[in-house]
């Protein structure tokens, strides 16, 4: 079995371009496991006093869709949560479920900013050493 870590934000563009990406592997339906992590972060505007398990990703959008689309492929997957800074969190969470490889959702960017990839990206593929995907958001 092939694992898969998928950090999916609030962007659901990014995560449709994602969940494309990973579908389009091979033998995606029998051969690949996807751990769709969520970063609680300062945009999620959750109370500090709320107890850590009351926090469910599955309610954010960009979270429920992306495991449905990858269900609704026949992509074995399961949503986990973490609240440590994104970078540490990726890292953290690729190396305690033993994944094979990450796909990052990409960003919009100027055409010099092409030329380089957002600062997650690149601390993500410092830190890894495995296979660090980047998908693009699509067009439509």
């Amino acid at each position: 079995m092939h694992r898969i870590l998928l950090p999916v934000d609030h962007s659901e563009e990014r995560a449709h371009s994602q969940v494309t990406y990973v579908k389009s592997l091979p033998d995606v339906g029998n051969s690949v496991e996807v751990k769709i992590l969520h970063v609680f972060g300062n945009e999620d505007s959750i109370d500090p006093k709320t107890d850590e398990s009351a926090r469910d990703p599955e309610k954010i959008p960009s979270v429920a869709r992306t495991k449905a689309a990858l269900e609704d492929a026949g992509i074995e997957c399961e949503v986990i949560k973490d609240r440590h800074d994104v970078v540490s969190a990726i890292v953290e969470q690729a190396t305690e479920h033993d994944v094979d490889a990450i796909v990052l959702g990409g960003r919009k960017r100027s055409t010099a900013g092409k030329v380089l990839f957002g600062s997650v990206t690149m601390a993500v593929l410092r830190n890894m050493a495995i296979p660090v995907v980047v998908t693009g958001e699509l067009e439509e």
